[in-house]
């Protein structure tokens, strides 16, 4: 895969709109903020197995759109050759044509790479986040760094996309850059070169969901495609899915501040101190009703 791609789409998520956020929030329920204390890990998830299969749908919908684009302006380039009665190169169209005929064969295939992912948001106390992901506020919100999290070897730290024309746009010039750092291998198609690029906009795609989400500014981890670290496995309410470990020790210095739900009794806060090491991590509740 491209890794040069990868790396300056990444970058350009890298930006806050809130340039003083220098905490980001995982919501989770008691179970989730218990496991972590424990551990010391984070756990992140197999792309393939989210918990809203449309997130996957959205991503492929929005990448065949920006390749249909990159599709007629290359066969508008192909057609003013052809006006100017000089030859056209049409390798590139062969590949986008058959990328876009294919590109739901190839994102079923499970030999696709995976990829892992924790999601985070900027705001540790969201009611739309406490319902979603915190047992309707009888759960936590963790304030982790974020010079730790966007500093882990093997995994990129970015802004989720929410906007439609952004999203068309990043595509558009992800499609054009492989094509043109790829195009003597284009001359000679082969299903090789599509699972690479079908890789490389999976990647990208895990970092847009719908705008109705926008309110939540998430942030995701991300492990790289090259990632080479074996996945464990556990058991949820679909199955079996696959994660990947992160060691977060020690947790005071990747830690920055806990939340209670809202619904939790307050003197949890007492009881938290003394059952796990976090004595110089803040503790409070959520104020959302």
């Amino acid at each position: 895969m491209s890794i040069e791609v990868i790396k300056n789409f990444v970058e350009d998520l890298k930006e806050s709109p809130d340039k003083s956020a220098v905490t980001f929030y995982h919501y989770t329920n008691t179970e989730g903020l218990v496991g972590i204390l424990n551990s010391q890990e984070l756990w992140l998830t197999d792309s393939k197995f989210l918990n809203d299969p449309s997130e996957k749908q959205h991503g492929l919908l929005i990448s065949e759109l920006a390749n249909l684009n990159v599709w007629n302006t290359l066969m508008s380039e192909v057609i003013a050759s052809i006006e100017k009665e000089e030859q056209p190169d049409k390798s590139a169209l062969h590949f986008l044509d058959e990328s876009i005929k294919r590109h739901k064969e190839f994102a079923e295939k499970e030999y696709m790479a995976s990829t892992y992912l924790m999601s985070f948001c900027e705001d540790g106390d969201l009611l739309s986040q406490w319902k979603g992901y915190s047992n309707y506020g009888k759960g936590f919100s963790i304030g982790f760094k974020k010079s730790f999290l966007s500093d882990i070897s093997g995994f990129h730290l970015g802004r989720v996309i929410y906007s439609w024309e952004e999203k068309i746009k990043i595509l558009e010039k992800v499609t054009i850059n492989f094509i043109d750092k790829y195009k003597v291998n284009i001359q000679e198609f082969n299903n090789e070169l599509l699972t690479d690029f079908f890789n490389l906009i999976g990647f990208i795609s895990i970092f847009f969901k719908d705008y109705f989400f926008k309110e939540e500014n998430e942030w995701r981890l991300v492990s790289v495609p090259e990632l080479k670290q074996k996945p464990d496995c556990k058991a949820t309410n679909s199955g079996v899915t696959p994660f990947i470990k992160i060691q977060i020790k020690p947790l005071e210095e990747k830690i920055d501040k806990i939340i209670l739900g809202p619904k939790y009794d307050s003197r949890y806060i007492y009881s938290l101190k003394n059952w796990f090491p976090i004595e110089k991590i803040e503790l409070s509740k959520g104020s959302l009703v």
